[in-house]
């Protein structure tokens, strides 16, 4: 599990101008090289300029692939499709996944990755 440290002394609305997602949503990474599928697990209440990562003393806003005008975005918790698919095989549900980040089974079984809000983008066809 990583750690958060939030800066007390922000004054920027996370939750302004950007989409909200809930846990379960299938959405797409703008920032990578296909636009691959992501599942949300949760959408903090964190900026992504104020939530710090441990393992790479970053904050989610100063790491790869994220652009500068994210960085009041709220972070949003999520596992790729492709991860979830070697995991749980092709017939998975959103269900499946949520119920294993709610028993704190999710880490040992893959990599859950934080991002900024405006860098998913919603599926309009699924």
């Amino acid at each position: 599990m990583t750690d958060v440290s939030t800066s007390a002394d922000s004054d920027t609305d996370p939750h302004s101008n950007c989409e909200t997602f809930e846990a379960g949503d299938i959405v797409r990474d703008s920032a990578s090289v296909q636009g691959k599928r992501v599942i949300v697990l949760e959408q903090t209440a964190f900026a992504a300029n104020d939530y710090f990562l441990l393992e790479t003393q970053k904050t989610v806003a100063q790491s790869g692939g994220n652009k500068r005008e994210w960085a009041t975005d709220p972070v949003v918790e999520a596992v790729y499709e492709s991860d979830v698919r070697r995991v749980f095989g092709d017939d998975w549900f959103t269900g499946d996944v949520l119920m294993a980040y709610d028993e704190a089974r999710l880490d040992d079984q893959m990599t859950r990755y934080r991002f900024p809000s405006g860098r998913l983008e919603v599926i309009v066809d699924q």
